[in-house]
């Protein structure tokens, strides 16, 4: 496992309390590590994160220094990995996670980064197998697709 040792660079340091300024953070080597707004010594607004070969790490928003909004979770070759809706910092609401070739490996819906309702596995573009989860205890799966949605209210799986 390699380390990187990295620096902190605002390109707006000196601005007064509560004004918003644009930050950039960089790896030892000069390349960028991260960048995105500050207010109040909190990251705030769209934000990028770089892998230290350059490749986007993870984009999306801060609310309060918290991750919020959607975000997309990229590997170090660029591929997405995951994305999904994010409220106080944790994983809320639906997450996709991906294969390396881009395809949908499973979905699932989540509460505080816990899994929390449901969670949908595919293979290519099918169901296979769907499971529900209540605060992280798997409570039930199903391997026929058919049999899952004549026992449950596909209504909860939007």
């Amino acid at each position: 496992m390699q380390l990187f040792t990295i620096l902190f660079l605002s390109v707006l340091c000196l601005t007064p309390n509560g004004e918003k300024h644009y930050s950039k953070v960089y790896y030892a080597d000069g390349d960028i590590a991260c960048e995105g707004w500050v207010q109040d010594s909190k990251k705030v607004d769209f934000w990028i994160f770089y892998h230290a070969n350059g490749q986007v790490k993870n984009k999306g928003h801060y609310a309060l220094g918290y991750r919020e909004k959607y975000w997309h979770h990229y590997t170090n070759n660029g591929s997405l990995e995951s994305e999904g809706h994010y409220l106080k910092g944790k994983k809320n609401n639906w997450g996709s996670y991906y294969n390396s070739t881009g395809e949908v490996i499973h979905k699932c819906q989540l509460h505080n980064d816990v899994k929390n309702g449901y969670c949908l596995h595919f293979k290519g573009n099918e169901i296979v197998k769907a499971s529900r989860y209540s605060e992280g205890k798997k409570q039930q799966e199903w391997t026929d697709y058919t049999v899952f949605t004549r026992e449950n209210n596909l209504l909860n799986l939007r």
